[in-house]
């Protein structure tokens, strides 16, 4: 087996919400907005259409994103796009702004991958993989330290220890 091939199956994941579980939201909003339109005698072919694209809208929104590492490199695939990072070769590491917690990754290609944070805690060896090419990219010089935001590191390293510490315990505790 090729050592490309090993490093494409390294890590996966999937984040948030499961695709049966968006397509179900999606689907259960649509269907309450048609029941409502019934109810009230208002339902109509434009309406019934207009309360479909909601729920496809939803399902868009709630779709979660697969997460694919190896050594050297991070792809995250959405519904619409896929984005990926060569995280050996680093220039720019940064919390992202917004209501959702991202961890911000350019490349020396110019390529830019926003990280769920919840996706990286989820899935500690996606997280392993990024994490040893940030600090690949500092060894090497590519990620300056002025341009790494070491306390995001910090925080999302402290949380994933945090799991795996309670995961550890818990099946300690369950255990005879």
């Amino acid at each position: 087996m090729s050592s490309r091939l090993q490093a494409t199956t390294a890590a996966c994941g999937r984040t948030g919400l499961s695709i049966c579980a968006a397509l179900a939201s999606g689907a259960a909003f649509s269907g309450l907005l048609l029941l409502l339109d019934l109810d009230r005698g208002s339902a109509s072919g434009p309406r019934a259409v207009c309360w479909l694209a909601l729920g496809a809208l939803v399902f868009a929104v709630l779709f979660p994103d697969l997460a694919r590492c190896g050594a050297g490199w991070l792809t995250v695939r959405g519904l619409l796009r896929t984005r990926s990072v060569r995280t050996d070769q680093l220039i720019l590491v940064r919390r992202g702004r917004g209501p959702t917690p991202l961890l911000v990754l350019r490349d020396s290609d110019g390529r830019t991958l926003d990280a769920d944070v919840t996706m990286l805690v989820d899935f500690p060896l996606v997280w392993q993989h990024v994490e040893s090419g940030i600090r690949h990219s500092l060894r090497t010089g590519t990620l300056r330290p002025g341009r790494c935001d070491d306390a995001a590191v910090r925080e999302i390293a402290a949380a994933i220890d945090a799991g795996l510490g309670s995961a550890i315990l818990s099946r300690a505790v369950s255990e005879p």
